[in-house]
């Protein structure tokens, strides 16, 4: 099916992704004012007015002062998520129409995956991700120069387990899935014809969100088995698991000191390295063998 060429071809593949990017900046802009003046101006701005001799000053103060407050930690998350939220109804809805015009073509999904195949996704989810990570996290132990979102690092140090579990490990996966796959990867895939085209595009510009050298790696090589798991399984569902996995896994790591056990004892790291690999092929084969493309 294709779903236009030229600019309109391209807007309609990049379009979700500048109204995801406007609808969090919107949600960003409204929470960040709205703690701004009912929480942290009260006790700071009698301050600033005695202290400022000019209103540039004022101004300059208070944006200083408030990026350097505890509040922008302390709110960050809820402004991501509640954004990932509100930009999920553009996405689902965008996605439903999607499907809906290809099932008006008689183009439909075929034969359902079994229980035991999203068994082994979830399985190749966790090990590669963990490999993955660790590979990473010697990277920038080695190179402490390598570039990564130092202030994401703060603001998931400091949310409660039950945040995490729920924006990072479930309405992120969520949110992205429909965006990155159920729309991007897709409406490419509809347009370009080739899985293979696709699956590099999507997971290019699934790195590329995410912005940081050492995200980009790894968002880039999760964003290829994101769309290789979709294609298998023909369901927007095996990428949302496969992200639910891998975001959880990683919390439940984080939380309960596991980077740290393993850092402990650098034998743990490459054993689990190797594991991890040997693990993650396995499954990939497994995946390609006992399964065929859906899309």
């Amino acid at each position: 099916m294709n779903s236009g060429s030229g600019l309109r071809g391209l807007w309609r593949i990049f379009c979700p992704l500048i109204f995801w990017w406007l609808i969090n900046f919107v949600t960003q802009l409204v929470v960040l004012t709205f703690v701004l003046v009912t929480m942290w101006a009260p006790d700071n701005m009698p301050r600033i007015i005695n202290e400022a001799h000019s209103f540039e000053m004022i101004q300059r103060q208070i944006v200083e002062q408030f990026l350097e407050s505890e509040y922008l930690i302390m709110i960050t998350p809820y402004y991501l998520f509640l954004g990932a939220i509100f930009a999920s109804i553009y996405t689902v809805l965008a996605y439903r129409k999607d499907r809906r015009a290809e099932a008006a073509i008689g183009n439909t999904p075929r034969k359902t995956s079994e229980i035991w195949q999203y068994v082994l996704m979830v399985g190749l989810a966790i090990s590669v991700s963990l490999g993955l990570n660790l590979v990473l996290i010697l990277a920038m132990v080695a190179f402490p120069n390598l570039s990564y979102n130092q202030l994401a690092a703060e603001v998931i140090a400091t949310m409660p387990i039950w945040l995490k579990v729920i924006g990072l490990g479930l309405i992120i996966p969520i949110a992205e899935e429909f965006l990155f796959r159920g729309l991007i990867f897709k409406r490419y895939f509809e347009r370009s014809g080739s899985f293979v085209k696709s699956m590099f595009f999507s997971a290019i510009v699934f790195g590329f969100v995410h912005s940081y050298l050492t995200q980009f790696v790894y968002a880039f090589a999760m964003g290829l088995l994101l769309a290789y798991v979709y294609n298998k399984f023909g369901t927007i569902k095996a990428p949302i698991i496969f992200h639910i996995a891998i975001n959880l896994f990683s919390i439940i790591l984080s939380d309960t000191g596991g980077w740290e056990w393993f850092f402990r004892e650098p034998l743990r790291i490459a054993v689990t390295v190797v594991v991890s690999a040997f693990v993650g092929s396995s499954l990939f084969v497994l995946i390609r063998e006992r399964s065929t493309d859906k899309l």
